[in-house]
């Protein structure tokens, strides 16, 4: 069974915040979305607008060491942290547009010699 992407909901802005126990909140991380689909053989991500992120971030690819499920589909945001530790939305972006988790660990480890 391959599962399909699909193209998830989006959050919607809104002049008042919805009150009662059928609502939930969340906090918005600054982060990637992504959707991580599992169907027991392959893992595949792909961001909310259907590009594939598989490569950019290979540690996400093992789900049975943090899932016990035949198949999944979860849906998160991935978050990068900054050098103050709070989120930061420009470290994330740059490892997800570049060629992937390699590229993005050896400009890391280049950066760092430089300093």
């Amino acid at each position: 069974m391959e599962l399909e992407p699909v193209i998830p909901f989006e959050p919607i802005r809104s002049n008042s915040i919805p009150e009662g126990s059928v609502w939930i909140h969340q906090i918005k991380w600054d982060g990637v979305r992504v959707l991580t689909y599992y169907d027991g053989f392959k893992c595949r991500l792909f961001n909310r607008k259907l590009n594939e992120r598989t490569n950019q971030y290979p540690e996400l690819l093992d789900v049975k060491s943090y899932c016990h499920s035949d198949s999944v589909i979860l849906d998160g945001e991935i978050i990068a942290l900054g050098s103050d530790g709070k989120p930061s939305f420009h470290e994330v972006m740059r490892r997800d547009g570049s060629g992937g988790w390699n590229e993005w660990y050896k400009q890391k480890r280049k950066c760092k010699s430089l300093t």
